[in-house]
């Protein structure tokens, strides 16, 4: 939990002298926050070229997130038997592209895009994109931003056949993103907008079939069907 606590903290936004009590919070996962978190990294890496350090890390800060992992590297190892913590852990870690895909960025509330297109039959359009959190208790929130909107696009976890929500562990994640989605496509209101929706973590959802995990355990519905990567994602 001390190492938990000290991530959120940090990645957070939740500086030293912020309003925010890190301490009263109790995370079920480590996430950066989709609001501040720029500006959390560049104090961050703003305080550790003052204290001198060339990878990011403040070792002279029993506090930072770099030199907690490094501390608790063998045990983090034993603990969930994980190769690639000695990589992640180690004091020269530098993330490669494919830790900062699989890095997560979590959206709270509403943000806000705009970018102006420089080519093509839409040169000079400037577009705008609302990123909206999907969590039960953001979706209330939503309802501003169907006012004259173009598209919306939904984002589903194809993997997530064995999670339940954090909200109410009695539903199933897969079943949620299912009665979400038809809860769309029936709304009167968004009758004219198209709805477009996109399967992610195909690669995690291969990576649990590989390792035998039963979809049927889970979704009981599913039967007595093939369990591989193209049964299950069709």
């Amino acid at each position: 939990m001390h190492i938990e606590s000290s991530l959120v903290r940090k990645l957070n936004g939740d500086w030293p002298g912020s309003n925010n009590d890190a301490s009263s919070q109790q995370p079920t996962e480590v996430s950066v926050r989709g609001q501040g978190w720029k500006k959390a990294f560049q104090t961050h890496s703003h305080q550790s070229v003052k204290a001198g350090a060339n990878d990011g890390i403040d070792w002279d800060d029993r506090e930072d997130p770099g030199v907690i992992l490094n501390a608790c590297q063998t045990e983090m190892m034993a603990l969930w038997n994980n190769s690639r913590l000695d990589r992640v852990a180690g004091r020269r870690y530098i993330p490669t592209d494919d830790d900062i895909l699989r890095a997560r960025l979590k959206t709270l509330g509403a943000s806000e895009h705009s970018f102006t297109m420089t080519n093509g039959p839409e040169k000079g359009t400037t577009w705008k994109i609302y990123d909206v959190g999907g969590s039960r208790t953001q979706r209330p929130t939503w309802a501003p931003f169907f006012d004259e909107v173009d598209t919306i696009l939904c984002l589903a976890p194809i993997s997530a056949f064995d999670q339940v929500l954090s909200e109410d562990r009695r539903v199933n994640r897969l079943e949620d993103s299912i009665n979400l989605w038809i809860e769309l496509c029936s709304n009167k209101i968004l009758a004219k907008v198209p709805l477009i929706l996109f399967l992610n973590k195909c690669d995690l959802l291969k990576a649990k079939l590989d390792s035998g995990v039963s979809v049927k355990k889970f979704v009981p519905s599913f039967g007595d069907r093939k369990n591989d990567f193209s049964t299950v994602s069709q």
